[in-house]
């Protein structure tokens, strides 16, 4: 390592010679002439006035090298002290550098000892951390310390055993911590100031089973960058409580004296600052230094670096008293000269240079008028000239930027317009109309602004006055006709008397006062959508054409901030139409179960995000559950959303298990965005859950007494390694119980952690676990979620009760696809009821038939129900099949066995057909007694 360093800013050759300083006294020179020769006698001979004309540009030179002495001086100490902070940034950077390092070794040794998954003891491990520990050979100490604290294996085989569970790096490593740098601490056997850094050891579950230690002593990083660094140097290490780690002024420092946390620069450098220090506040010396201290990155510490300040004085001194002689030399000659001079010219330069830092910094400097040559005075003038020009610029600027600001704050196109109105008055007018031209050509007033509220009905009265007079175009009409602005810089009032069209408009013309008007046209692609119209009255302003550059340029602003409303406008409505496309219009009727959702769209201004949901009956009558979130917003968003959605389902109607039907996804699926997805299958036969989870919060589940419980496990969301295979998890549910999916948006909360919005959720459905589905999820979007979201919310719940053993009622699709569900609910409620195999079998199909019959006698190709009602009373099952449809004869040869099935089946078979539909009415007694 090496640090770069000199004594001397500038070199030793003085830094004012280098800085181009002299156009001034070149100046003062060639006015000094014109001085002289007012001065001086006529008859003098031109080697007299050229003799005269010489001394007074050295007095001029002299003073001015006098003058500029004291600048210099603080060139000088400032260029110093910028090359010690220069320097100790430096060592900051390397000392950074050397713990970043420690950083990535202890990181590749302790994912080394996770992956290779060997015991970690001594023998195990003490050769491959000496090998590190002697490459470094600046750390004094490697070790691996288990989960209780106590030294296992180490670098040099000593203090095993040994118990760091009381330092306070070990207790934060134990708490949770990644990565721990500790402040100085004594060591066990050295009791030498030491500087340690722990990471955990990670095992195959992600959780730490041991930890990893590295340390060593400051004093032997400290004194090797000290030998690259300047003998009279002083270099100082603080930790992050202030406390003195290392310095060269006294290495072996009483710990009484290391606390340095009470200095105010200390506490300065600690919260991130360079600070720089002349003087007193030197850490750790009596003596004046020179110096900075630097916070380093990586650990929040403070490197102190300072040189003596005498010699830099004692240079100082030596400069000034050479500069002094000459200009007392100089003095002598020119005394009376530079005097005049000084107060004619340079004086007056002076505050003509300031004034002119200061316009460039952004101020407006009020010029004096200044007595003197010409020239000085003409300068004046022009610096007047030019600081009002610029102010005016900044004027203009700072506006315009405010309008655009405020204009693109809005994305409503008519709000936008109507903000212009009001930006514009009293900035620019004292009175403002807005005009719009609506998509049939007519212009229509949008806004008006005054700055006198009180006349607001006058201008509203004028800018109603009929405009179709042929004789006279109404100029706002003939601006969006042409695209052009109009300017009247002053109107005469025989031209105003000329354009009224009546005594009365004459009058409202009159009371308004008009002065001076602007009509600027409001161009988007190509096309006026609209004009404003700037007049001025009470403030007697005279527009000019600067001013119509001005109004033109809100005039394309407020174009612009229309145009992104309307486009952004037009997209989030593609983006709605197709996402509500998407989500489920009609929730599915279940057996024996409540199903509730609920979406709620981001706050307005916030464009579609990609939060969808979906349920359904999968072949095997078990209930698929899901609900995706698709990173990102707008059109994109809802495509991706459309596109996982229907491969999802068709994957799981194909009968793959949730783990499978993500896995399949994600590797089909290229994804430009990351996608969050919970696929949960519910069985209600066996009353569990099965569910893979790609990054989305975890489901939620009431029990029926009122205990609400996040079910965890998951996995990367999709999108992020087309090589992740996601796997399941099972969970048992009691029968009542409520299964809610919803997305991030209901419990992030700005400022908040994620966790606080799932214990807020936990609890507020504990609250009201006794709700019925649809009350339940508009409280939990009434407590937990917001009232503007800031994200797209999405709920689906799900609520499934037992069967009733005494009887069942089923409503269900017309369509051969219910068949599975209607085989299957029949068979839970008789097993339920305690049927025997063959009674459920014969029972089933007799119904099966039944309602194959109405599918296909009763019904053609459209929307209908066929309800079935089963009772169990005795022993004996009555079941009624019913439909709403118009009986239709059999089709073809070898049909209308059915009936001769159901009654061979069943002990009574009862047909009634009537114009409201078709009844069959079947009853069988089980071959043993069920209870009911």
């Amino acid at each position: 390592m090496s640090i770069p360093c000199s004594g001397r800013a500038d070199g030793g050759g003085g830094i004012a010679a280098q800085r181009g300083n002299f156009s001034l006294p070149v100046t003062a020179t060639r006015d000094s002439g014109t001085l002289v020769r007012a001065l001086l006698p006529h008859h003098w001979r031109l080697s007299t006035r050229l003799t005269a004309a010489m001394v007074v540009v050295l007095g001029l030179l002299l003073g001015f090298s006098f003058i500029t002495y004291g600048q210099l001086q603080r060139q000088r100490r400032g260029d110093e002290l910028g090359n010690a902070t220069a320097i100790t940034e430096t060592v900051a950077a390397q000392i950074d550098g050397f713990l970043r390092d420690i950083e990535s070794t202890t990181l590749a040794i302790a994912q080394g000892l996770a992956i290779q998954d060997v015991p970690l003891t001594q023998r195990t491990v003490g050769t491959p951390l000496r090998n590190v520990q002697e490459s470094y050979g600046i750390l004094r100490a490697l070790f691996v310390v288990d989960l209780r604290g106590r030294v296992v294996a180490s670098a040099s085989g000593e203090g095993i055993g040994l118990d760091l569970s009381g330092r306070p790096y070990m207790e934060a490593l134990r708490s949770g911590a990644t990565s721990v740098w500790s402040g100085g601490v004594r060591g066990f056997q050295s009791g030498q100031v030491t500087i340690a850094f722990g990471r955990p050891i990670e095992g195959a579950a992600g959780r730490p089973h041991a930890y990893l230690v590295a340390a060593f002593y400051p004093p032997d990083l400290m004194l090797r960058l000290r030998q690259t660094l300047p003998q009279d140097s002083r270099i100082t290490l603080i930790d992050r409580q202030g406390f003195v780690l290392f310095t060269s002024v006294d290495p072996n420092l009483p710990p009484s004296q290391r606390d340095l946390s009470s200095r105010p620069n200390v506490r300065q450098a600690l919260a991130g600052e360079v600070v720089r220090v002349l003087g007193a506040g030197v850490p750790s010396t009596g003596e004046p230094r020179y110096g900075a201290l630097v916070p380093i990155r990586a650990t929040g510490w403070v490197v102190a670096f300072t040189r003596p300040l005498a010699p830099l004085e004692h240079d100082l001194r030596v400069i000034a008293l050479r500069q002094a002689g000459g200009a007392a030399v100089a003095v002598l000659l020119a005394g009376f000269i530079f005097l005049m001079i000084t107060r004619r010219v340079i004086r007056p330069l002076e505050g003509l240079a300031a004034s002119a830092d200061a316009i460039a910094r952004g101020e407006r400097p009020s010029l004096p008028e200044v007595k003197g040559p010409v020239e000085v005075v003409q300068l004046t003038a022009g610096m007047r000239a030019m600081s009002q020009a610029v102010a005016d610029r900044e004027d203009t600027l700072r506006f315009l930027g405010e309008a655009s600001r405020e204009l693109s704050s809005s994305l409503d196109d008519e709000a936008i317009l109507r903000n212009l109105s009001h930006l514009a008055v009293p900035r620019m007018a004292d009175w403002c109309v807005i005009y719009l031209v609506h998509e049939d050509g007519t212009v229509r007033r949008l806004e008006i602004a005054h700055a006198d509220p009180a006349k607001l009905a006058l201008v509203r009265r004028f800018a109603g006055q009929d405009s179709s007079d042929p004789r006279h175009p109404h100029p706002v009409l003939q601006a969006i006709a042409t695209g052009k602005s109009q300017l009247m810089t002053e109107i005469p009032e025989a031209v105003l008397r000329g354009a009224a069209r009546s005594e009365e408009q004459y009058q409202l013309v009159q009371e308004l006062g008009f002065k001076s008007a602007m009509i600027v046209p409001i161009i988007m692609r190509g096309q006026a959508m609209g004009a404003i119209a700037f007049a001025s009255a009470e403030s007697g302003r005279r527009y000019e054409q600067a001013d119509l550059v001005v109004a033109e340029g809100l005039a394309h602003r407020t174009a612009l901030a229309v145009t992104n409303a309307r486009m952004y406008a037009h997209q989030r409505s593609i983006a709605e139409t197709l996402q509500r496309s998407l989500l489920r219009k009609e929730l599915p009727q279940l057996p024996a179960m409540s199903v509730a959702a609920r979406y709620l769209p981001a706050r307005p201004g916030v464009e579609v995000g990609g939060d969808w949901y979906d349920v359904f009956l999968l072949p095997d009558t078990r209930i698929g559950m899901v609900m995706g979130d698709v990173a990102g917003r707008g059109l994109e968003a809802a495509s991706v959303m459309g596109e996982i959605q229907h491969a999802l389902r068709a994957y799981a109607l194909e009968g793959h298990p949730p783990g499978v039907v993500l896995s399949r996804l994600n590797r089909l699926l290229e994804l430009k965005e990351m996608a969050t997805v919970l696929y949960l299958v519910f069985d209600p036969d066996s009353w569990s859950v099965r569910f893979a989870n790609a990054g989305h919060p975890p489901p939620l589940v009431i029990s029926p007494v009122g205990q609400a419980a996040l079910l965890e496990g998951g996995a990367p969301p999709l999108g992020s390694s087309p090589l992740t295979v996601y796997g399941e998890h099972i969970a048992a549910i009691a029968p009542g119980a409520t299964i809610i999916l919803f997305t991030d948006g209901l419990v992030e909360v700005r400022g908040e952690s994620l966790d606080a919005g799932l214990a807020r959720l936990v609890a507020a459905a504990s609250t009201h676990a006794r709700d019925d589905l649809e009350m339940l999820l508009d409280r939990l979007l009434s407590q937990v979620g917001s009232d503007s979201p800031a994200d797209d919310v999405a709920l689906l719940a799900v609520r499934a009760a037992p069967l009733n053993p005494a009887s069942l009622a089923l409503r269900l699709p017309a369509a051969p696809g219910s068949l599975p569900v209607l085989r299957h609910t029949l068979g839970r409620w008789l097993a339920q009821a305690g049927a025997g195999e063959s009674d459920i079998y014969e029972i089933s199909v007799a119904c099966a038939e039944a309602y194959t019959n109405s599918i296909e006698h009763a019904y053609r190709a459209a929307d209908a129900q066929v309800e079935i009602e089963a009772n169990l009373v005795d022993g004996e099952v009555d079941i009624t099949i019913h439909d709403r449809g118009k009986w239709r004869e059999p089709r073809g040869e070898h049909r209308g066995r059915g009936l001769a099935l159901m009654r061979g089946l069943m002990e009574d078979v009862q047909v009634a057909r009537t114009d409201q539909g078709t009844t069959v009415h079947m009853r069988r007694r089980l071959r043993r007694e069920a209870r009911t």
